[in-house]
């Protein structure tokens, strides 16, 4: 996963990213001080979890979610306030998935953490073409075409990164200049029938379209 942390207070802040570095399935951790910086960072990078401070000095950390799920829609919101009318606020603003009171501690962390990693949508063992995929019952999550399971594997060797569409079609066939558009349609029939199958399971936040081409979100799928 990867996590980003803001809050203008630099002991907090600090204290925050030592709770987080050192726990499993945190691949990548961002912190800030600032809103400006931690939403240049959103734009370019793929947030699973923020923990955001609601108090940032001359800014609002309210304003600061919104934004931030406005370019991360699938990005879980935690804030973190030492006064509990501000939790009620946000959620009442629907823009919070929880909230820790400070001064926060490592269980609280974890059990965060947990109750995140509880919820995803996919489980996923194996590799290439001998991949095995169940849902959140335990049903398991069968392809109708063997593309689409190379399809979906490469994605999820992108861990999160979008990959373009020539890119994929590179990687699948032999892209020859003149079956290039011959191929795109290919891949995007590929793609639809992926939707279609993990909507069949409950499981339509894991294809992510993005302004490049097509990415996995990785918050949403369990590793094994």
């Amino acid at each position: 996963m990867n996590i980003l942390c803001i809050d203008d207070e630099p002991l907090a802040l600090r204290l925050l990213v030592s709770m987080l570095q050192d726990k499993p399935n945190v691949e990548k951790l961002h912190s800030f001080d600032n809103t400006a910086d931690a939403l240049a960072c959103a734009k370019t990078e793929k947030i699973d979890i923020a923990f955001v401070d609601i108090m940032l000095g001359s800014a609002n950390g309210l304003d600061f979610a919104q934004n931030l799920r406005s370019l991360q829609p699938n990005c879980k919101i935690i804030y973190c306030t030492g006064y509990p009318q501000y939790a009620i606020e946000s959620i009442n603003r629907g823009i919070v998935d929880g909230y820790l009171l400070k001064p926060i501690e490592e269980k609280q962390i974890e059990e965060i953490l947990n109750s995140i990693c509880a919820h995803k949508l996919l489980t996923v063992t194996g590799s290439g073409n001998q991949i095995h995929i169940v849902d959140r019952q335990g049903q398991p999550v069968v392809f109708k075409r063997r593309k689409i399971v190379q399809l979906f594997s490469l994605l999820l060797e992108q861990k999160g990164e979008d990959a373009t569409v020539d890119e994929l079609c590179e990687q699948l066939w032999d892209h020859k200049k003149e079956l290039i558009s011959k191929n795109r349609q290919y891949l995007y029939s590929l793609v639809n029938a992926m939707s279609d199958t993990f909507k069949e399971h409950d499981a339509q936040g894991v294809l992510v379209k993005t302004a490049n081409g097509y990415a996995l979100d990785m918050s949403q799928i369990e590793i094994n």
